[in-house]
């Protein structure tokens, strides 16, 4: 069980922060729009984004690891409760 989640962790919080120059790249490039100009109206839409927005920053990939460990830890869970032998028999 252990071994699945340390792999699972391992390719989330690599992802996360290999993504990270790449969240504060977009966010600077999003901030240096003008969102009362009418040629990037339709990208910035009423939604205000700041290069400092610790919030979207740090929460939203904090929000795609927890789902992403959920995501490994809820097969894990459901094979360590099925009886090795049971499964064994029936193949």
């Amino acid at each position: 069980m252990w071994l699945i989640l340390r792999e699972g962790t391992f390719l989330v919080v690599t992802g996360a922060v290999l993504a990270a120059p790449g969240r504060f790249a977009v966010a600077r490039a999003l901030s240096a729009l003008d969102p009362l100009d009418p040629d990037h109206a339709h990208i910035l839409g009423t939604l205000p984004t700041y290069v400092g927005d610790q919030v979207l920053l740090v929460g939203a990939p904090m929000l795609v690891v927890a789902a992403a460990l959920l995501a490994c830890a809820v097969p894990v869970w459901r094979a360590v409760r099925i009886d090795p032998a049971s499964t064994l028999c029936a193949e």
